[in-house]
């Protein structure tokens, strides 16, 4: 759904979009001919590697998802693809220290493992780090892989895989590097991101299976217990409408003042409920602090186990663009997000069955994939409260 038109950008605003893959991420012109130049010095050296699988021999998978925790929860659809047409296989699932603890949950992984990945890290990255990138590949050779899926189409992890001596080894090659997998997949334009995954698996050649009505994520009884703590301490009582409003991308925020304007128009019986991280906990009482009304602030107070159990509880989320948006809608919590220009929210919107997208479109930058907006988050600001307040409402009243 769009919002209000947006305000008039100078005419330098278009440069900033970034193009889609074709077939490279790569923002400017000189690093896709170089990876392109790679690519076919790749496929000269190295083509023509493609092996047949019988799949119903691999007994160890793999899958990376080292970067971030929306990137990981849109992994769920595949990974369970892979544990329902694989049912022999061992499941490994490897993340970044970040995504441990959430990908504890998962139900359809039998074991996580954790890979040192700077180059995603927040804040700090490291765009080369070798010795974790050889380490990487030692780390997944030891394992007696028949088979790994790489989920985000990154050349340093086709480079670990490759030392590795996979027999299979699928990903995308949006960064280059396709000649060093076995299954080099073709990335489609139109599809989200979970379906990019899944097909991935069909351009793998992996046999088809039915998601079921099994949820993605298993029950944690320490998370239940953690977040019923939380709510009794912060006496909850009646509808909860939880709010995210920060997000670890400076561009994807909302005015602090359009956060109080939607908390103060929120209907009677309907108690507000700041969540964010104990680093944003000043931020989110000075929110409280502009709303004129009792407001609840669970900053720092949840692990991320924790916020899983505590977001059930929601009768509505708001939030913009982060990793809790994407748990909410993963465990069919009512979801509205509050999406920025900064990503295509055809590709990585949150997906569930009870969410709704609320964003402004016209803005000739976007997407942009920038941390930081040169127009003061412009794309954000055009979404009113106005507009925010009337999908709450009926959103609270269950109508789509």
């Amino acid at each position: 759904m769009n919002s209000s038109p947006p305000e008039a950008l100078p005419p330098g605003a278009a440069r900033l979009r970034v193009p889609l893959p074709a077939p490279y991420v790569y923002r400017s012109a000189l690093s896709r001919v170089a990876a392109g130049a790679l690519d076919a010095v790749g496929d000269l050296l190295l083509g023509g590697n493609a092996v047949s699988v019988d799949w119903k021999k691999v007994e160890r998978v793999a899958v990376l998802r080292l970067d971030h925790l929306g990137d990981l929860l849109h992994a769920l659809p595949a990974l369970r693809r892979l544990k329902r047409s694989l049912p022999q296989a061992r499941l490994d699932l490897w993340v970044g220290p970040w995504g441990l603890e959430l990908a504890g949950l998962f139900a359809d992984v039998d074991q996580v493992h954790v890979a040192e990945a700077d180059w995603f890290k927040r804040p700090g990255r490291v765009g080369w780090p070798w010795s974790q990138i050889w380490g990487l590949g030692r780390a997944l050779k030891a394992k007696g892989y028949g088979a790994a899926f790489e989920l985000r189409g990154d050349l340093r992890h086709h480079l670990a895989l490759y030392r590795t001596g996979i027999p299979v080894r699928a990903g995308q090659a949006l960064t280059a590097g396709r000649s060093l997998l076995t299954h080099p997949a073709v990335w489609h334009s139109h599809l989200h991101e979970q379906e990019q995954n899944l097909s991935l698996l069909d351009q793998a050649g992996v046999p088809a299976a039915g998601q079921g009505k099994t949820p993605y994520l298993r029950r944690d009884a320490v998370g239940e217990r953690e977040a019923a703590r939380v709510a009794a301490s912060l006496k909850l009582r009646g509808r909860l409408v939880m709010i995210q409003a920060a997000s670890g991308t400076a561009a994807k925020r909302w005015p602090a003042a359009c956060w109080a304007a939607v908390m103060r128009g929120l209907p009677k019986g309907v108690t507000p409920v700041l969540l964010g991280a104990a680093s944003e906990l000043a931020e989110m009482q000075g929110i409280a602090r502009l709303v004129k009304r009792p407001v609840a602030v669970a900053s720092g107070r949840l692990s991320l186990r924790g916020l899983a159990a505590f977001l059930r509880r929601a009768d509505l989320l708001l939030s913009v663009d982060s990793g809790p948006v994407h748990l909410a809608a993963v465990q069919g919590v009512s979801v509205l997000a509050l999406y920025s220009g900064t990503n295509r929210a055809e590709q990585w919107a949150p997906r569930g069955p009870k969410v709704r997208v609320l964003r402004a479109a016209g803005f000739p930058c976007s997407p942009c994939e920038l941390s930081t907006c040169p127009f003061e988050n412009a794309c954000m600001r055009a979404i009113s409260p106005a507009s925010v307040n009337s999908e709450t409402r009926l959103l609270l009243k269950g109508k789509p």
